[in-house]
């Protein structure tokens, strides 16, 4: 029963640590494939700000022929602009970590939640056994019991048997002396 409670308990631990592992690489995994979009997303809007700031310039060049004070307006329109998707692309940058963060959160929340239920598992399972050990350990005290109350029983049949003996002996003992009397 000992062996047995021994062999379910370890086979919970092993459960509990294969669990907690799998959680832990869902979690990595997800904050990778998050951090990855975060900066590719990043890139495209970087990307986009550079775009713009080339079509600004050309349009720019094509101003000064027309005027140096449209040129100036224009060059300040593509700077504000370039300032606006690279502060999108910063947000962005932010949202996705603010995202891995969580999922490495969550992960680490699911792990915890399957380890506990692993414990408990391998505790119940302790526990059966336990019951199965004290089980045995009763019936085999009933067992005994019920043994020594057969010994004290053939006991008292052999004392009856000899009693019984001794009167007959001494009875055919006296028939016998008056035999020899007469």
């Amino acid at each position: 029963g000992a062996d047995k409670a021994r062999k379910v308990a370890g086979q919970a631990a092993e459960t509990v640590k294969e669990k907690a592992g799998q959680a832990a690489d869902a979690a990595k995994e997800k904050a990778r494939k998050v951090a990855g979009e975060a900066a590719a997303d990043a890139k495209v809007k970087a990307g986009q700000a550079a775009e713009t700031v080339k079509e600004k310039a050309g349009e720019a060049k094509e101003a000064v022929k027309e005027g140096a004070e449209k040129a100036r307006k224009v060059a300040g329109e593509a700077a504000a602009d370039a300032k606006v998707k690279a502060g999108q692309a910063a947000e962005t940058v932010k949202e996705k970590a603010g995202e891995a963060k969580e999922a490495v959160k969550e992960g680490a929340e699911k792990a915890r939640k399957v380890a506990g239920e692993a414990a408990a598992d391998a505790k119940d399972k302790a526990g059966q056994a336990a019951e199965t050990v004290k089980e045995g350990a009763d019936k085999a005290r009933k067992v005994a019991g019920q043994a020594a109350e057969t010994v004290k029983e053939k006991a008292g049949q052999a004392a009856d048997a000899a009693k019984e003996g001794a009167d007959k002996a001494r009875k055919v003992a006296g028939q016998a002396a008056e035999t020899v009397k007469e």
